[in-house]
């Protein structure tokens, strides 16, 4: 049986914008859960050509590292709840 591979949808600043604080943090939380990069995953190289475009899948994929600072942008001019 395949293994379910994890992915995120990137979403624009606008939508993240958009979500409570709640929201940003369990996306967060789903972005930090991606493996680090194709190299340290099980996948051949046939395996991720294949994946799906318009998805995150990687830490280490320029689109992930640009995705969480903007993330973390938006979460950083939230107020903080103590």
């Amino acid at each position: 049986m395949a293994m379910r591979r994890r992915s995120v949808r990137p979403l624009a600043v606008e939508e993240l914008d958009a979500l409570t604080t709640e929201r940003l943090l369990a996306y967060r939380a789903k972005l930090l859960a991606l493996e680090e990069s194709v190299d340290a995953s099980d996948l051949d190289p046939d395996e991720a050509a294949a994946l799906p475009a318009g998805f995150l899948y990687f830490k280490q994929d320029p689109a992930w590292q640009e995705h969480y600072a903007s993330l973390k942008a938006i979460l950083g001019g939230r107020a903080h709840v103590e």
